[in-house]
């Protein structure tokens, strides 16, 4: 079995896993409903694949839960190799500061 990609695809995969055990659905139900494979939903489930944000919404409502519960607290440093930078807001809010506008 293959390593999950990320600590976000580990976390996310485990959250649509839990949400769709708890409504007493197989992967094979939930891929047909989505329109996936079955075999992807486990590769997601395990973290071993990085899916898309159409496939998240409808995994979500497949598995009768808000999107957003299956994103909540994943952060960037979750993420392998993303080098930690000042976002652009954090630019912008430094430079309005630096001009006395904040």
């Amino acid at each position: 079995m293959a390593e999950p990609i990320s600590d976000a695809t580990r976390e996310f995969g485990a959250r649509l896993a839990k949400a769709r055990m708890e409504l007493g659905a197989t992967q094979e139900q939930v891929g047909e409903f989505v329109g996936i494979d079955y075999t992807t939903v486990g590769k997601i489930e395990r973290g071993e694949r990085n899916t898309n944000l159409h496939n998240i919404i409808k995994l979500a409502y497949a598995v009768g839960i808000d999107p957003g519960a299956l994103l909540s607290g994943l952060t960037v440093k979750m993420v392998p190799g993303w080098k930690a930078a000042p976002s652009p807001y954090d630019q912008m809010r430094k430079l309005r500061r630096e001009h006395g506008l904040d």
